[in-house]
């Protein structure tokens, strides 16, 4: 097994999850499939390693991927959490506290499914975004369409109805709707669509991991 963002090569990737999930996490770096992913599809589809893409924010970023992205160099790579102690800097991100058109680049992975107002969200990161900037935003898609009952409002009702506590909704493919909603441009990458199959597995990534919306202004 190779994780991509730390480069080393492994027997195996740890299990991980509840339902326990094999091969999943790096024991190197920590990073799990979802992250391997996105450290592809954005070092492939994306001009990150340009030196014109320098201004960095990432939302609830991983330990493995943020180990990545400092080997990249003269990277102005910024982290963000709403809970302090996370990231870097202690950020909401329905309340981005920087200009417009500050960002070369922004991450979001796996953050808006724990935000009430999540088009507010997207929106945020959109406008702190620069013109020729661009965002990789990922959801967990868990269901056919878009559900959230702003009633459910303890750990134990969310659990019940989106499968995790800290959880405010379940995405389905309907999400697109909230990036037209908020004036992105996208497109839904794959792994399929950039990773051969047995590298795929090499990687420990499945191949019906749900894709990473590539955004851009």
């Amino acid at each position: 097994m190779f994780c991509p963002i730390c480069k080393f090569e492994v027997d195996r990737f740890l299990p991980f999850g509840k339902p326990e999930r094999k091969n999943a996490r790096c024991p190197v770096c920590g990073s799990l499939e979802r992250h391997r992913f996105i450290w592809i599809a954005v070092c492939s589809r994306t001009n990150l390693l340009d030196p014109d893409c320098r201004k960095i924010l990432d939302f609830g970023p991983n330990k493995g991927f943020e180990a990545g992205m400092k080997t990249i160099p003269d990277k102005e790579y910024l982290t963000a959490d709403l809970k302090p102690g996370r990231a870097q800097m202690q950020i909401d991100v329905t309340n981005i506290k920087f200009p417009d058109d500050t960002f070369d680049a922004v991450f979001c992975s796996h953050v808006l499914e724990h935000v009430p107002n999540d088009r507010r969200a997207i929106s945020e990161i959109r406008r702190v975004l620069k013109p020729t900037g661009f965002s990789l935003i990922a959801v967990p898609m868990t269901t056919a369409m878009t559900f959230e009952d702003p009633n459910a409002t303890t750990p134990e009702e969310r659990k019940r109805l989106y499968g995790i506590a800290d959880h405010v909704r379940r995405y389905g493919p309907d999400f697109e709707d909230r990036l037209k909603e908020a004036g992105f441009k996208y497109t839904l990458l794959k792994p399929t669509d950039i990773i051969p199959d047995v590298f795929l597995k090499l990687i420990g990534v499945p191949y019906k991991l749900p894709g990473v919306y590539l955004c851009l202004k």
